[in-house]
């Protein structure tokens, strides 16, 4: 499959709608964040319902980062096109070594992170990199 034809872009201005949602979706968060400390490690009153492991819920949150990408790598055939190769290996070793080797560096006294916060960011990462894909798929396919 070609990247012309994994178009994310089929509903006219889908993606930027999308983005400017998103975007907004900033503003409430980092006025929250002045008020509410966010409970990881210190800062985690254990309120904030079941908690996991710190390492659990770092790759929960983190996983998509890395995974997304290598479905949509796999998908449109990257490694047809040397650039986007250059690009996804250059992704991927940052995003591996944050989703799955940083949490097994964590101290083994780690603070146990909520299964919330750990979902919110699994959640988060879920949008941000899809919508980052799918951007960079229409950007190239714009180029060609």
């Amino acid at each position: 499959m070609t990247i012309e034809t994994a178009n994310a872009e089929t509903v006219p201005g889908l993606l930027n709608t999308l983005t400017w949602a998103w975007l907004f979706t900033a503003l409430p968060t980092a006025v929250c964040l002045w008020f509410i400390n966010a409970p990881y490690g210190r800062h985690n009153p254990g309120s904030w319902g079941p908690q996991v492991n710190a390492r659990v819920g770092w790759l929960l949150m983190e996983s998509p980062s890395v995974l997304i990408p290598l479905g949509v790598f796999i998908y449109v055939r990257g490694w047809e096109s040397t650039a986007i190769t250059v690009f996804f290996l250059i992704w991927q070793t940052h995003y591996v070594h944050q989703a799955w080797v940083y949490p097994f560096r964590l101290a083994q006294t780690s603070s146990p992170m909520p299964i919330a916060l750990a979902s919110f960011g699994a959640i988060f990462n879920f949008i941000n990199i899809s919508s980052s894909i799918f951007n960079l798929i229409n950007k190239i396919n714009i180029a060609q």
